[in-house]
């Protein structure tokens, strides 16, 4: 869910698209053998924290006669669909272990590569895409070329964590917005998943074969809802990136990044930096995930609470964001590039998000995202 607070432009309010098309996208063939996440909750407000996702939104004008969205959302059922064999958690979804339904408590969470797929949302736009690329308040209408549905926290096991909504624009441009859940890692490990599906994409379609899943060839049965703006309302924010290597550190504090303790210690010393850097105040509440890149189980707390490294270790950063992610080099048609490209995460105003993946023994990456003005 993303801040639902402030009023959206009438420029933004005026925009609308319709659905044409939901459908959904399995891995070419079944995940054998199955694997299972642990994914534990240490207080019982983070429960919340997987209604947060990462939002990638990527414009393409026309490529040729016949490039279409209708004819690229074909395609990727069949790209995508490879992708996830190498992905599977991306397919997956999350349950409560046990069959324990433990919404509002504190608890341990599966997420398992089960094979229920992600939606490909199929949509049009009445509107050009050159004229949606220079709109005014363009950021405030963003929100819905991508489609996210809020998890079932009681019953998590039948809502998707990923979604691919492809919306058509009057010119014969299209855009591909991608919203992940942060369940299944941080942004950085997500772009490799589009990066990869974007390689399989052009080896499998050189040469621009027809799709076997093509919307327009069927009729439309009945008339699907539009996407929710409340809930895909984009919240302004920036993401910075910190790297910790224990070896080429002379602080003792950061001897082993397998401690949560640890990480904790280091996450909080790079909040208090990218509040600093971003001219932040605090008063922001953050929800901590930690993942061991090993094993791939998570651990979501409140926080990072206590107190920073003392001293506090020398911090380097890089941006993450729409001309720092290598996003704008994604191409799904020989080297046509996107006209456009977003990043944001689904955050409330007053949230932030801190993402850490650690390797047993010297090395740690932490992410921090931090609502910010445009």
């Amino acid at each position: 869910m993303t801040n639902t607070d402030a009023a959206i432009s009438p420029a933004a309010e005026a925009f609308t698209i319709q659905v044409q098309g939901i459908q959904s996208v399995m891995p070419l063939r079944p995940t054998d053998p199955r694997h299972a996440r642990k994914v534990a909750l240490k207080h019982p407000q983070t429960v919340g924290v997987f209604q947060k996702c990462h939002h990638i939104l990527l414009h393409y004008k026309k490529a040729s006669e016949q490039d279409s969205g209708w004819v690229l959302a074909g395609r990727l059922k069949e790209s995508v669909g490879r992708a996830l064999l190498e992905y599977p958690m991306v397919a997956g979804r999350l349950r409560w272990s046990n069959d324990q339904k433990m919404a509002g408590r504190s608890g341990e969470l599966e997420l398992v590569s089960n094979d229920s797929g992600i939606r490909l949302v199929e949509a049009k736009s009445p509107m050009s895409l050159d004229e949606f690329l220079v709109m005014k308040d363009r950021e405030d209408a963003e929100g819905q070329l991508v489609f996210w549905e809020e998890l079932n926290e009681q019953d998590p096991q039948f809502c998707p964590l990923a979604y691919i909504q492809v919306t058509n624009f009057e010119c014969g441009g299209y855009s591909i917005g991608f919203s992940l859940s942060v369940a299944l890692g941080d942004p950085l490990e997500l772009a490799d998943f589009l990066k990869h599906s974007a390689k399989l994409h052009k080896e499998m379609f050189r040469e621009n074969k027809a799709p076997v899943f093509y919307l327009p060839k069927l009729k439309a049965s009945k008339l699907l809802p539009e996407p929710n703006v409340a809930k895909t309302r984009k919240q302004p924010s920036q993401t910075l990136l910190y790297s910790l290597n224990a070896r080429n550190s002379d602080n003792e504090d950061i001897s082993d990044t397998s401690s949560l303790a640890v990480l904790k210690r280091f996450a909080l010393s790079c909040v208090q930096d990218a509040e600093r850097k971003l001219g932040i105040s605090g008063g922001l509440e953050f929800a901590l995930l930690v993942k061991d890149r090993e094993t791939g189980d998570l651990t979501v707390e409140v926080g990072p609470e206590g107190g920073p490294m003392s001293p506090s270790p020398e911090l380097k950063c890089t941006k993450w964001g729409d001309r720092d992610s290598g996003f704008a080099e994604i191409t799904f048609w020989e080297t046509h590039r996107p006209a456009g490209v977003a990043y944001w995460v689904g955050l409330r105003a007053g949230e932030g998000l801190v993402m850490v993946s650690s390797a047993r023994g010297d090395a740690a990456d932490v992410v921090v995202t931090i609502p910010h003005g445009k």
